[in-house]
Formats: C-alpha cells, structure tokens, sequence
C-alpha cells in the first residue's frame, strides 16, 4: 500500500492561524448569496414590469 505516513506533519508559518475562522465565512457567503438572489430577483421584477402591457401583477401561475 501507501505505507505509513504518520510522522509527516503540517506546519504553518508564524504558527498561528490568520484570516478569517470558518463561521465568519459562512456568514459572509450566505450573505452573498441571499445578494445575488434578490438582484437577480428584482431584475425578473422589473422584466416583467416593463414587458407586461397591462401593468404589474403578483401573479405566480397557481
């Protein structure tokens, strides 16, 4: 097989951990997402509203 890599280790540079931690990113991200979702929600807003000849309905095909 592979063999045994046990005594390999990882060491950082200045050993210490720099940057942001892991629950800051997943804020930062969800927040973005939930950004480019209602940009691109509001741009299919505002499509419909300029392509709809008798003016803006809120209607989602029930």
């Amino acid at each position: 097989m592979l063999g045994n890599f046990s005594h390999l280790k990882i060491i950082f540079a200045g050993g210490q951990k720099e940057g942001l931690s892991t629950l800051a990113l997943v804020v930062v991200l969800t927040i973005a997402m939930k950004g480019v979702f209602l940009c691109f929600a509001l741009m299919a807003m505002c499509y419909r509203y300029r392509n709809n000849k008798k003016g803006f309905s809120f209607h989602f095909g029930f």
